[in-house]
């Protein structure tokens, strides 16, 4: 059941790239949305004692960026296993570089990025008295 699900999973996937894009984006801009608005108060005590918004932007994306950077290197083992098993079906073979991995985590940081960058700095320009005052 499982292995037919995968496969229903992938089919969907290669058929509407777009919207995988979409979905990846937007559950990116939702986790960094969430974990914005759950450190509201700390970000506007940090402002009060008087950091500025690049030390705000550098604590919440430094959180993220370690997260992408665990999520690849737990899943590039996984996946170069995957794909060498998967090419192996071919008489025309192509060898897998390590380029093709950095370039993954190069555009995970980028989705990571945007998403984390536009709400870090959405929390970060806020009155510090109003986030304060409502919490």
């Amino acid at each position: 059941m499982l292995k037919n699900y995968l496969k229903v999973v992938w089919r969907n996937i290669k058929r509407h790239k777009g919207y995988s894009f979409i979905n990846v984006a937007g559950l990116a801009l939702g986790l960094a949305s969430y974990t914005a608005e759950q450190r509201t108060r700390e970000i506007g005590i940090r402002k009060v004692l008087g950091a500025g918004i690049p030390k705000i932007l550098a604590l919440i994306a430094r959180e993220f960026f370690l997260l992408v950077l665990l999520a690849n290197v737990i899943a590039w083992p996984a996946a170069y296993l995957i794909m060498t098993n998967w090419l192996k079906r071919y008489a025309y073979r192509t060898s897998l570089d390590f380029a093709l991995f950095a370039a993954a985590l190069g555009m995970a940081l980028l989705v990571a990025v945007i998403s984390v960058g536009y709400q870090s700095f959405r929390s970060a320009t806020q009155n510090p008295a109003d986030a304060i005052r409502y919490e």
